[in-house]
């Protein structure tokens, strides 16, 4: 297994996939982070919850929150502040009615966080957007979100490297 670039979640082969996510806005300002613990920081700041977690509503799961797992590690919903390994793996999850983390999906991932990080920079009020992600065979990912106002963008994350796409 090819060994992942810092920051880069180690990714899976999957299909098509869509989800909401139900973001509460706050008035943090994107910052330039490096780290993976320091990028959901971030991230968790400008989009968590009251808790500090990121929240994610699809469309079959209800809701579920970015987590992380360190290696072979168990899943943990991510909150912010927490220190998280660069070779984590990103992933959403959910939480029965026991507290226990169910159903955590590892395609989502880098190229996810990098369409929120870019989305801090021009979506003031995000409020609740959709999000389809394609995670293809091989290291090349592909989000489309589409924002309240029926705009879109479209991200690709390929070889550790991510950048704003045409839709």
């Amino acid at each position: 297994m090819k060994t992942p670039a810092p920051g880069k979640p180690v990714k899976k082969n999957g299909i098509a996939q869509g989800f909401y996510v139900a973001l509460v806005a706050s008035t943090a300002i994107a910052q330039v982070a490096n780290s993976l613990s320091d990028r959901l920081a971030t991230v968790g700041r400008y989009y968590g919850d009251a808790a500090g977690y990121i929240p994610i509503i699809t469309r079959t799961d209800g809701i579920k929150y970015v987590a992380t797992a360190d290696g072979q590690a168990p899943f943990t919903v991510y909150n912010v502040g927490d220190s998280v390994a660069d070779d984590a793996t990103l992933a959403v999850c959910g939480i029965n009615a026991t507290g226990a983390l169910v159903g955590c999906d590892p395609a989502y991932g880098e190229t996810m966080l990098y369409a929120l990080e870019d989305l801090q920079n021009v979506e003031r009020a995000p409020g609740t957007m959709m999000i389809q992600c394609r995670v293809l065979f091989g290291t090349t990912d592909h989000c489309k979100i589409t924002l309240l106002d029926r705009s879109t963008a479209c991200y690709v994350c390929s070889g550790g490297s991510c950048a704003k796409t045409h839709c």
